[in-house]
């Protein structure tokens, strides 16, 4: 009935209806969870939580106790007030719109993990339609896949969900019949029918090299995943065996039970995937796909090669442009590599032409569309690195100033590529500034927009747009979704152009449609009368520039994509190859710092159980590193390593650690560490030398010292022993933990005892009903059953120390680690620290201090960390800091209220 009576009203009073243009788009009310700004402001110098507080303060944002979320005011839009921090809100709620399109719009009921090439927004009616035949674009496939891992980190979608889609759309792929492929290439579009080329389609080697590198992404985020869950089965297995033998209920055993084989479900899922991952990059024989030095552009789907109709010629890819990205994936293949020196070939022609401000500048595609320049840095972060140079001090000798040093990413002939990307978006905002100057009347649109990039113009038209165009009969078009996607490169620019689209700017009253709609934005529009059959307002939401809007996004606010593909081996070798100076970054996919900053890795020792048996032996872990394949070492006995010893790599373990070598002698140690990618396994027991030209390493880490006390073949001490003296000689460096010292010792008295037991020769006659003998268990195996909680709470504590200690630098003073903001609980304790240190106040103090602000951090990073990824202390923690409005201070204060006020009596009072 609704619908009957619109449809009344715009065929009676159309100029009501269609004509009355709003002031501005309406911008419906969306949720946002907590989680999501957190995410986004994770590395903001004021803290998330602080911001959250003062944007319900200030009104910026409305909150739902009952549904436990927030909702934008967009009546505060051109608020003074945090502005640059709501825009990023604002940015958050229009991913949160593409994502909607992205995981809820299916193609069909029967395939309803696939999203459509696009789709016709009919806004009036607000329906949908779709292509009759159920057709796919293997590229947009390929960014559809890597926005589903966004969109679990943000909560938009359970990672259960996102494992269990990805398996199918891999699947699709990896099962194609022989005539859906050609030489393991994919076509550009598929009848998911058929499972055959669509009859327009082609055998792409972009669309191709497009799939590879989104798998590659999902890859990645599958083997953290599965190394996380790896960690939990360890931990849920090492409980469960714990419960039994301590008789506990038998829902606690069960629900652990449930969770070990859901998450052993889950590495299955994630094991089958990434196999199927690799055999689709894999079968790709790039090598077929040259002629004449360079990359043919593809195959008709009669395996024919795509014939260039102006030259009558086969279409190569012989100069610089969007298909760079093949050539990477091509050259970094593990069974059909092609040469690099293809790429010294490839023309680049250079122009002087106006980047900013009308100022001329050297440029290499200058008259490319701007999807050519952003797709590819979508994936790949062609960013300069930058590293620390030296540090200062400014007055108030609280905050520190950090002066960073930039290292070109360049390739061997010299280029920097994304500065050149960067520039040719300033060129193609400049060129239509210029036409606009030049022909007003003509090019209406172009007098305040810009972005000139392939897009569709109708239903049947697809435009493309770019710079340096002989002739422009298509009218003053533009893509606002390819503005969107330069974000990267210039974000003030972007938030200029939505608030003249948000603010209907220079809009005339007869557009009939809204921009924005609630998928996002259209593919194209003008502000001038269209031409032909084109359309003031395209309604077309195509799925690959949603894709590539959502990934610029993501990477504009944390990185995401660009960590993922700095992960794989075949794309660093690749680049390694081809002249960048590639070094692995120590960055978790946790660390939502989106900056390309070389730091040397945290480097955690620690004790572990090999699996193979049931020794217990150092292990060391490089902090964000463990993607790699080995560790190479070194150990000296300065800690400037002027002299060392090297060893041959240490192959990491499923959990991400390495076990140094047994033939290393009692004593003290200083170890350091790098990580180390290879193209072909290393041989066992081979020294590693620089002959490996092509692998791909990390900086040194921070040096560690070590201390081992025997070796696990001296019968002089038991693994066990060393395993718990280690707990103990940590414990005694904490001064605010001798409560758990104490129970540590008493355990040591305890394993004294019992191996006092098994050492004495009459030990069967004598003890033969003690469980030492009787149940043939291990000194440590029965303090584990006689003491379960103790002893794992002792275990958790040390883990965590060591975690926390192993994330600041050797010196607390000098650095602040990239994982944690300086918020005002750790500012303050760090100037308080300061003050103990000036007034030189006894040691003890100091080194409760630098204790406290490990537990601050902790804390910190506990209030951010979602509840499911914390144990089950550290969810009780956070669960009291919330309940009672602790911020990470004041529940400091609460554990320690007599040894804080004694610190603030020393610092502030003496």
């Amino acid at each position: 009935m609704k619908k009957f009576v619109l449809f009344l009203m715009v065929i009676l009073f159309p100029n009501l209806v269609l004509a009355q243009n709003p002031t501005t788009s309406e911008f419906n009310t969306e949720k946002i969870s907590k989680e999501s700004i957190r995410r986004i402001f994770s590395t903001h110098h004021q803290g998330a939580d602080f911001l959250i507080q003062s944007f319900l303060n200030n009104n910026l944002l409305n909150y739902s106790p009952q549904k436990d979320f927030f909702y934008l005011n967009k009546n505060k839009f051109l608020e003074p007030l945090y502005q640059k921090e709501y825009k990023k809100i604002y940015l958050l709620t229009y991913m949160k719109r593409i994502f909607d399109y992205l995981w809820n719009v299916p193609i069909s009921e029967e395939y309803s993990y696939f999203t459509p090439r696009f789709i016709d927004y009919k806004q009036i009616e607000k329906s949908i339609k779709k292509e009759d035949t159920p057709l796919i674009s293997s590229s947009a496939i390929s960014f559809a896949c890597t926005s589903y891992l966004i969109g679990a980190e943000y909560g938009w979608t359970s990672v259960d969900q996102t494992i269990t889609r990805l398996k199918k759309i891999c699947t699709f792929f990896h099962d194609l019949p022989q005539e859906g492929l050609h030489e393991g290439f994919i076509a550009s579009v598929y009848n998911l029918e058929t499972k055959k080329p669509a009859k327009s389609s082609h055998f792409s080697i972009l669309d191709t090299a497009n799939i590879v590198i989104g798998f590659m992404a999902v890859k990645q985020y599958l083997l953290d995943k599965k190394r996380s869950y790896n960690e939990k089965v360890y931990q849920y297995n090492a409980l469960i065996a714990t419960y039994s033998q301590k008789k506990f209920s038998q829902k606690k055993i069960r629900n652990l039970t449930l969770s070990v084989n859901r998450l052993t479900r889950l590495i299955d899922m994630i094991n089958e995937t990434t196999e199927m991952i690799n055999t689709i990059y894999e079968r790709v024989n790039w090598q077929s796909a040259i002629h004449q030095s360079f990359l043919i552009k593809g195959w008709n789907i009669k395996h024919e090669p795509i014939i260039n109709t102006l030259t009558n010629k086969v279409s190569i890819y012989d100069s610089f442009d969007g298909s760079y990205l093949a050539y990477i994936t091509a050259i970094g293949s593990k069974t059909f590599p092609i040469s690099e020196k293809i790429w010294e070939k490839l023309q680049r022609k250079t122009e002087k032409l106006p980047i900013k401000n009308h100022q001329k500048d050297t440029l290499l595609g200058g008259y490319l569309p701007l999807s050519s320049h952003t797709y590819p840095l979508c994936y790949i972060d062609l960013r300069d690195y930058t590293y620390k140079d030296s540090i200062e001090y400014i007055p108030n000798n609280i905050h520190r100033k950090l002066k960073y040093t930039k290292l070109k990413f360049t390739d061997i002939l010299g280029w920097q590529y994304f500065e050149n990307a960067s520039k040719a978006i300033g060129f193609n905002q400049q060129y239509v500034q210029k036409l606009a100057n030049e022909f007003p009347e003509k090019y209406t649109t172009y007098a305040i927009y810009w972005g000139l990039s392939n897009s569709w113009s109708s239903e049947t038209i697809y435009d493309t747009l770019h710079p340096l165009k002989k002739s422009f009969p298509k009218g003053s078009r533009v893509s606002p979704t390819a503005t969107i996607s330069t974000i990267i490169f210039n974000e003030d620019e972007v938030h200029k152009q939505l608030e003249r689209v948000f603010n209907h700017q220079h809009f005339p009253e007869n557009l009939p449609f809204e921009v924005l709609t609630d998928y996002g934005f259209v593919s194209s529009f003008t502000l001038s009368s269209p031409i032909g059959e084109r359309e003031s307002i395209a309604q077309r939401i195509d799925t690959l520039e949603k894709g590539a809007e959502f990934l610029s996004l993501e990477n504009h606010f944390t990185g995401f994509v660009w960590k993922l593909i700095s992960r794989d081996k075949n794309i660093n070798i690749s680049l390694k190859k081809l002249g960048f100076p590639i070094f692995l970054l120590a960055k978790t996919l946790n660390d939502f710092d989106k900056s390309r900053r070389l730091q040397k890795p945290n480097l955690i020792s620690t004790i572990l159980k090999e699996e193979s048996s049931n020794l217990f032996k150092h292990a060391i872990q490089l902090e964000g590193m463990e993607y790699s394949d080995y560790y190479e070492i070194q150990i000296s006995s300065t800690s400037d390593f002027r002299n060392f010893e090297s060893y041959p790599p240490l192959e990491l373990n499923k959990l991400g650690y390495a076990f140094l070598p047994d033939f290393l002698k009692a004593g003290s140690y200083h170890l350091r560490a790098r990580a180390i990618q290879t193209k072909e396994p290393l041989q066992p027991n081979t020294s590693y030398t620089n002959a490996y030209s092509e692998d791909c390493k990390s900086l040194w880490s921070l040096p560690i010292n070590i201390k081992i006390l025997a070796n696990p073949s001296e019968p002089s001490l038991s693994p066990e022993d060393v395993y718990l003296k280690d707990i103990v000689t940590t414990l005694e460096n904490i001064d605010d933990k001798t409560f758990l010292l104490k129970k540590a010792q008493r355990y040591l008295t305890l394993m004294e005892k019992y191996n006092k037991i098994l050492s004495d020769p009459d030990r069967e006659k004598k003890y033969k009903n003690h469980p030492l003998i009787k149940e043939n268990l291990s000194p440590l195996e029965l303090l584990r059953k006689k003491h379960p909680k103790g002893l794992l709470k002792l275990e958790a504590y040390i883990e965590t120390y060591r975690k926390l200690q192993n994330s600041s630098n050797e010196s607390l003073l000098l650095e602040k680690p990239s994982f944690f903001q300086e918020n005002s609980s750790i500012v303050y304790m760090k100037n308080l620290l300061e003050k103990l240190i000036d007034l030189n106040i006894e040691k003890k103090f100091i080194t409760r201090a630098q204790h406290y602000i490990l537990l601050l951090k902790k804390y910190s990073l506990i209030l951010c960390t979602p509840s499911e990824k914390l144990s089950l202390f550290e969810r009780t923690q956070k669960r009291l800091m919330e309940k009672n409005n602790h911020d990470p201070l004041s529940f400091l204060r609460k554990k320690f209220p007599k040894r804080l006020e004694a610190l603030e009596q020393k610092a502030f009072y003496i």
